[in-house]
């Protein structure tokens, strides 16, 4: 979290394991969009997120007015690998275009 304090902008790239989406789906959420999906759940590198832990923070520590989460769909289980599934891989490009868009790049 320290390497987002004192930005404007923040965009963290993460895989979720949203059972209604499909395996591969990308998706840009505003933070606060996702804050309630994650409620309990610790199955992802963003969930430290949970709750912001800006709160209570002193001024030294400023957080992103603006926080984006781009989602990969992923399932995931207890077993961890260094070999990214096809489906995920595929969606890496489309991934990548996104945060982009998000940053205002061609």
């Amino acid at each position: 979290m320290e390497f987002l304090t004192g930005f404007d902008v923040a965009i963290v790239v993460d895989a979720a394991d949203f059972a209604e989406r499909p395996v591969g789906e990308v998706r840009a959420w505003r933070f606060e969009e996702l804050e309630p999906r994650a409620a309990g759940r610790l199955d992802s590198a963003t969930t430290f997120l949970w709750p912001r832990p800006w709160a209570g923070a002193s001024g030294r520590r400023k957080a992103p007015g603006e926080i984006w989460v781009v989602t990969i769909v992923a399932r995931i289980d207890a077993v961890f690998g260094e070999e990214l599934t096809p489906e995920v891989e595929a969606a890496i490009p489309i991934a990548t275009d996104e945060v982009m868009r998000l940053l205002g790049l061609p």
